[in-house]
């Protein structure tokens, strides 16, 4: 097992990570400190606790979000894979009846 270091908001820690993850992981830590550095340049001094926080539910809120995407088009998909196996018998028909009606 890896472990790193990753300075968010201005404190170092040392995280343990699986091997071959360091550099995902440093990147996600990066990430979270630009989104807590921005929450601060905007809303000013209202405690580091409460910018984690808010910096959190804005990831939260993102992944949710590509959730209800991703299970959006999966179902538009599912539904484009039923109407093809609809069809696929009766294209197969109408060829069989093409065949059938050139002799």
């Amino acid at each position: 097992m890896a472990q790193i270091s990753v300075t968010i908001s201005g404190k170092n820690y040392r995280i343990a990570c699986e091997d071959g993850q360091e550099l995902y992981l440093e990147e996600l830590s990066k990430k979270l400190d630009e989104t807590i550095t921005h929450l601060r340049n905007t809303f000013g001094a209202i405690g580091e606790q409460r910018l984690v926080v808010m910096a959190a539910l804005m990831a939260m809120d993102e992944t949710t979000e590509m959730s209800v995407k991703l299970a959006d088009a999966n179902a538009g998909l599912m539904q484009l894979y039923q109407s093809y196996a609809y069809m696929q018998p009766l294209t197969r028909s109408n060829t069989y009846l093409e065949s059938l009606s050139s002799r």
